[in-house]
C-alpha cells in the first residue's frame, strides 16, 4: 500500500481532460452492449450503469497509475456540519423550482425545430424496480459525478481561480449528459455544486444535494402528476413557472446566505450581498487566475463535447 506522503496532491489540466475522456471512452465502449438488449427497462438500467460506473473507477485507477492522493484531488476528508447538510435540502429544492423554467422553455424551443428531446428514467411500478432505480439514479450517479466533476475536474482547474473553474465545470457537466434539453438546469446545478466545494472544502454537500436532486426528478412525476402538465406552455403554466423561478431563486439566495455564513473557508466568505460573487472587485479572492487561459486540450474537448451532444439531434431529425 502507497503511502500518501509519497504521492501528489494536485492533478492538472491535461490530466483532468486526459482522465475524463478516459471514463467517457470506456463508458461509451460499455454502452455498445445496450445495442443487442431490446427496448425496456433493463435496457435503461444497463446505460445508466455503462456511464457511471466508468466515471466511478476510471479516476481511482488513473490516480493510483500517477501515483496521485485521490483523497486530496477528491475532497473527502474535510469534515462535513450537521447545517451544511440540513441547509442542503432548501439548495437543492429552491434548484429544482428555479431550473423547471429553463428545462421547459429549452425543450419547448426544440420541439419547435421539430426535435423532441427527451430524459429516459427506469420504471419505478415495482418494489424492485424501486430499489434498482435508487441504486442506479440517485445514489450512484450522485457519487459518481460529483467525484469526477466537483472532484477531478474542479482541481484539474484550480488555477484559473474559484469562478472561472466553477463556470468550466459547470459547462462541461451540462454537456456531458448529451442531452440539450438539460443544458439550462444541469449548468446551474453544477455551477451551484461547484460553488458548494469550493467554498466548504468538502465535496459531500454537492454529493447529498445531487443525491436529493435525484430523488425529486425521479419520483416527482409519481408524487405529483400535475408537475408532467407543465410541460406543455400556456398562460396559467407560465405563470406557475415564474412563480417557481422566483420562489426557488429565493430559497436559493438564501440559504447560500446561511451556507456562506456557518461552512465556508475563511477566505472566501462573503459579508453582506451574495451577489457579491460576481463582482471581481468585490471578491478578488474568486478570480484570482482568471487571465490564465484555457489550454488547447480543453478548448478541443469542449468541441467535441458540444458536436456530441448536438449531433444526436441531427441525426434523429435525419432519420424522422
Amino acid at each position: 500500500m502507497r503511502k500518501n506522503d509519497n504521492l501528489r496532491l494536485n492533478i492538472d489540466e491535461k490530466e483532468g481532460v486526459f482522465t475524463y475522456c478516459c471514463a467517457l471512452a470506456v463508458a461509451l465502449a460499455i454502452g455498445i452492449v445496450d445495442f443487442v438488449i431490446p427496448e425496456g427497462n433493463t435496457k435503461v438500467i444497463v446505460s445508466y450503469l455503462s456511464t457511471q460506473i466508468p466515471f466511478l473507477i476510471i479516476p481511482l485507477l488513473y490516480c493510483y497509475w500517477k501515483k496521485i492522493n485521490y483523497s486530496a484531488v477528491v475532497p473527502l476528508k474535510e469534515k462535513v456540519k450537521p447545517i451544511g447538510i440540513l441547509l442542503a435540502i432548501p439548495i437543492t429544492i429552491g434548484a429544482f423550482l428555479q431550473n423547471t423554467i429553463l428545462s421547459v422553455s429549452l425543450n419547448n424551443l426544440f420541439i419547435v425545430f421539430g426535435i423532441t428531446p427527451s430524459v429516459t428514467l427506469p420504471a419505478i411500478d415495482t418494489p424492485l424496480n424501486i430499489f434498482v432505480a435508487i441504486i442506479t439514479v440517485i445514489i450512484l450517479p450522485a457519487f459518481a459525478e460529483e467525484f469526477l466533476y466537483r472532484g477531478i475536474i474542479d482541481s484539474a482547474y484550480k488555477e484559473h481561480g474559484v469562478m472561472k473553474t466553477c463556470i468550466i465545470s459547470a459547462f462541461i457537466f451540462a454537456l456531458s449528459h448529451f442531452n440539450p434539453a438539460q443544458l439550462a438546469h444541469q449548468f446551474v446545478l453544477g455551477f451551484l455544486l461547484s460553488i458548494t466545494v469550493a467554498l466548504s472544502g468538502s465535496i459531500w454537500y454537492a454529493v447529498i444535494i445531487h443525491l436529493l436532486n435525484n430523488v425529486i426528478a425521479l419520483f416527482i412525476g409519481d408524487i405529483i402528476p400535475a408537475y408532467n402538465s407543465l410541460m406543455v406552455l400556456n398562460w396559467t403554466n407560465v405563470l406557475i413557472l415564474l412563480a417557481m423561478f422566483v420562489g426557488g431563486a429565493i430559497i436559493v439566495i438564501i440559504s447560500f446566505i446561511f451556507f456562506n455564513r456557518t461552512c465556508a473557508k475563511d477566505n472566501l466568505k462573503i459579508s453582506g450581498n451574495p451577489f457579491k460573487v460576481f463582482s471581481k472587485k468585490s471578491t478578488p479572492a474568486y478570480y484570482e487566475g482568471w487571465e490564465n487561459r484555457l489550454s488547447p486540450y480543453t478548448l478541443g474537448f469542449i468541441a467535441f463535447m458540444i458536436v456530441m451532444s448536438i449531433l444526436p439531434l441531427f441525426i434523429e431529425k435525419i432519420l424522422v
